[in-house]
């Protein structure tokens, strides 16, 4: 088992490894005459390439409606936020039973 993980570990390094030897190929070769054929200066547009977007944090509705209840986010972004999440917020309800009392 020991021998299997270490195993493991050297192959995710080799392709770190290769991929960021991959993005920077690609950047040098491909994007920065792209942008330079635009007009622009490559190092003050700053466009890189990446691997994957990052993820959205996983949201608590008790973490958000703490921050409510602390003002730490408008009425409006708690309004918005819960929307997102699936409740049914209607525009005319200012002080409805699902807003923290603080808002």
């Amino acid at each position: 088992m020991p021998k299997l993980f270490t195993t493991i570990d050297i192959a995710e390094r080799q392709i770190l490894s290769l991929q960021r030897f991959t993005k920077r190929t690609v950047e040098r070769e491909k994007i920065v005459p792209l942008v330079e054929q635009a007009g622009l200066d490559p190092v003050e547009a700053g466009v890189r390439l990446y691997w994957w977007t990052p993820k959205k944090p996983e949201i608590s509705v008790s973490d958000l409606i703490k921050s409510a209840e602390l003002n730490l986010i408008r009425t409006d972004e708690f309004r918005n936020i819960v929307r997102g999440l699936g409740w049914e917020v209607s525009e005319a309800q200012e002080n409805g039973a699902i807003l923290p009392q603080d808002c």
